[in-house]
C-alpha cells in the first residue's frame, strides 16, 4: 500500500499545481469576505477529485493489470483508494480550519458568536465530501469501461447530495441555534454514516475482486 500512495501523491504534486494556485486565489477572497468555511469547503472538494482522478490515471493504457501484477490484492487497491482520499482530505481540513478560523478570530469582532455555526458548516461539508468519495471510488470502479455513465451517475448523486446537504444544514444550524442538538443524535448520525461508509466499501471491494482485466 505505501507504494501506491506514494506513486498517487507524486501523481498529485505533478497534476495539481494550477487547480491548487486557482484554489489559493478563491481561499483568499473568502477569507476577505469573512466566509473561510467556504474555503475549506473547497478545498476538501478539490483534493477528493485529486484522489478519484488516481484511479482513471491507473487504467490509462492498460495500467490496471500491470499494478495487479504487483504484490498488492485487489482489497488492499480499494483500501488505498479510501486511504488516499480519506487522508488527504482530514489534513486539509483541520489545516485549512486552523487557518481560515485563526485569520476570522483575529479579524472579525463577532467571531466567537458565530464559530459554532462556521464549525457546523465546515464538519457537514467533510462529512458529504467523505460521502462523495466513497460513492465515487464505487462508480470508477464499477464503469471503467464506461466513463460517460459514471460521469453522469457522479454528477446525479452530487446534484442530490448539494440538495440535501442544504436541507441537513438548515435543520442542524436551527438545532445549534436552539441548543437541541444532543449527544445521543450525534452518535446515532455517526453510527448511520459509518454504516453507509462501510457499505461502499464493501461494495467496491466486491466490484473489485469481480472485475475482469
Amino acid at each position: 500500500m505505501k507504494g501506491l500512495l506514494i506513486k498517487d501523491l507524486k501523481l498529485i504534486k505533478t497534476c495539481g499545481l494550477f487547480p491548487m494556485l486557482a484554489l489559493a486565489v478563491f481561499v483568499i477572497l473568502q477569507l476577505g469576505a469573512g466566509n473561510g468555511e467556504m474555503g475549506v469547503g473547497l478545498t476538501i472538494l478539490i483534493l477528493s477529485i485529486f484522489s478519484i482522478t488516481s484511479i482513471t490515471y491507473d487504467e490509462y493504457d492498460n495500467g490496471m493489470p500491470f499494478l495487479l501484477t504487483l504484490p498488492i490484492t485487489r482489497k488492499k487497491y480499494v483500501q488505498e483508494k479510501y486511504v488516499l482520499g480519506f487522508g488527504l482530505i482530514t489534513v486539509a481540513w483541520v489545516t485549512m480550519s486552523v487557518i481560515c478560523f485563526a485569520y476570522e478570530y483575529f479579524t472579525q469582532a463577532n467571531f466567537v458568536n458565530a464559530f459554532s455555526q462556521k464549525l457546523v458548516v465546515t464538519v457537514t461539508y467533510l462529512f458529504a465530501v467523505y460521502f462523495m468519495i466513497a460513492f465515487e471510488i464505487a462508480m470508477k470502479l464499477k464503469f471503467a469501461e464506461r466513463s460517460g455513465l459514471a460521469t453522469i451517475l457522479i454528477m446525479a448523486v452530487m446534484g442530490t447530495l448539494a440538495v440535501l446537504l442544504q436541507v441537513t444544514f438548515d435543520f442542524s444550524l436551527e438545532m445549534v441555534i436552539a441548543e437541541y442538538l444532543g449527544v445521543e443524535l450525534l452518535i446515532a448520525a455517526a453510527v448511520v454514516f459509518a454504516a453507509v461508509i462501510y457499505g461502499l466499501y464493501w461494495w467496491s471491494v466486491r466490484i473489485m475482486e469481480r472485475r475482469e482485466l
